[in-house]
C-alpha cells in the first residue's frame, strides 16, 4: 500500500479497505478480506464491524486488544515507517496539532483519533532509550 498523509481523508482513510480488492459496497466481503488478513497477522477479531472501510463510521468496531495487536503488527511489518508517517505526530500536524502541546510526549508520539477526536492508540518514544 502506497503511503497516506496524516491529513484525515475520506478517500486515503478507505484505502486499506479497496487494497483488500473487495467491492466497498459489498461490505461483507470487505469484511471478510480485511479479517483474513488479520488471521493471516495471527489476530482473530470476531468483533470486527466495518461499515465502508474509513474508520469515520459510527458503525465501526474493533476490541482495544485487537487495535493494539494490530497496531504492534503494523510495526513489525516492512511498511512502519509508512504507517507513523500516516498517523498524526503529537502537538506537530493532523488531528493533533492542538493536543499534548504541553506534554512530554509532544512531537514524540504518532496517534490514531476516532470519528469523535478521541485518543484511540498509537505509537510514542521511550524517553529511557532515547
Amino acid at each position: 500500500m502506497p503511503p497516506v498523509s496524516s491529513e484525515n481523508s475520506r478517500y486515503l482513510a478507505r484505502r486499506p479497505a479497496r487494497s483488500t480488492r473487495a467491492p466497498l459496497t459489498r461490505a461483507g466481503k470487505s469484511r471478510d478480506a480485511v479479517k483474513a488478513w488479520l488471521a493471516q497477522k495471527g489476530i482473530n477479531a470476531p468483533e470486527l464491524e466495518i461499515e465502508n472501510g474509513s474508520g469515520l463510521s459510527r458503525v465501526e468496531r474493533i476490541s482495544a486488544a485487537n487495535l493494539a495487536a494490530l497496531l504492534v503488527a503494523g510495526f513489525r511489518s516492512p511498511v512502519m515507517p509508512d504507517l507513523l508517517a500516516s498517523l498524526p505526530l503529537a502537538a506537530v500536524d493532523g488531528t493533533m496539532r492542538r493536543r499534548l502541546r504541553y506534554e512530554g510526549v509532544a512531537g514524540q508520539a504518532h496517534i490514531k483519533t476516532s470519528f469523535n477526536n478521541t485518543i484511540v492508540g498509537g505509537f510514542a518514544r521511550n524517553q529511557a532509550e532515547g
